[in-house]
Parts: structure tokens; C-alpha cells; sequence
């Protein structure tokens, strides 16, 4: 929230595919050029992605439009797979399901070591 991003005008000659895809890129626009397309581009959605919640964010700084689409409505034709303009920028959003795969990811180390440390069996020492 609050920030500003501003496009040098060479940069409106582009497409921008950013967030949750396997490779972030910038491409050359050309016309017909499609969501489905850059996505594929960019080596698709990661696993971490919402291929849902698939932003387009056309327009200036000042006063951007933001289009949603979702990659499955797309694919299954239920969504136009919308044509892009010059300088639009395509953004994938991280899967609410992330934030907790990240957060299991941490403490799983933490909890196969619990798991370790109860079945080692420490002999006792005698004199």
C-alpha cells in the first residue's frame, strides 16, 4: 500500500509477468498478446501461486485500472483470456494455502526432531 510505480515511457512497449511465476520476466508487447500466453512464457504459475487470482494492471501511476482473472476459468472458457496493451503488467498472487505450507515448512525440522529425540534410547551408565 502507498506505492508508487512509475514506467519510464520506453518500458510501455513491454508486458511485465510478476509474483508467483516460475520465471518474473519482461517481454516485448506484440498484438494479441494474451494472459494465457505470458503466463506460459514465464513458466507458469508456481506452486505457491493462485492461478485465481491472476491480476492485470493496466494504466499510469496515477490512476492504474486492475483487471482479475483466474488462470482454471480461462483454460476452461469460462473467462475470456484477455488480450494485453502495451505496458500491462500481469501479477500472480500468493496462494493463501502458502502462508501455512511456509509455516509448516519451518517447524517441521523442529518437529521430525521431537519425533527423532523421543526414539533414541540413552543407555544408562553404571559404576
Amino acid at each position: 500500500p502507498g506505492d508508487v510505480l512509475h514506467m519510464p515511457r520506453a518500458l510501455q512497449q513491454l508486458v511485465t509477468v510478476l509474483g508467483e511465476v516460475e520465471s518474473p520476466s519482461v517481454m516485448m508487447y506484440r498484438p494479441g498478446l494474451r494472459i494465457s500466453q505470458v503466463l506460459a512464457i514465464a513458466g507458469g504459475v508456481t506452486r505457491d501461486g493462485d492461478a485465481g487470482d491472476v491480476r492485470v494492471i493496466r494504466g499510469d501511476s496515477e490512476h492504474p485500472r486492475i483487471y482479475q482473472a483466474g488462470l482454471s476459468d480461462i483454460v476452461d472458457g469460462r473467462s475470456p483470456d484477455v488480450v494485453l496493451a502495451p505496458g500491462d503488467i500481469v501479477y500472480v498472487s500468493s496462494a493463501p494455502r502458502a502462508d501455512l505450507r511456509d509455516v509448516m515448512s519451518s517447524i517441521s525440522t523442529f518437529l521430525s526432531l521431537g519425533t527423532i529425540g523421543a526414539a533414541v534410547v540413552v543407555p544408562s551408565v553404571t559404576r
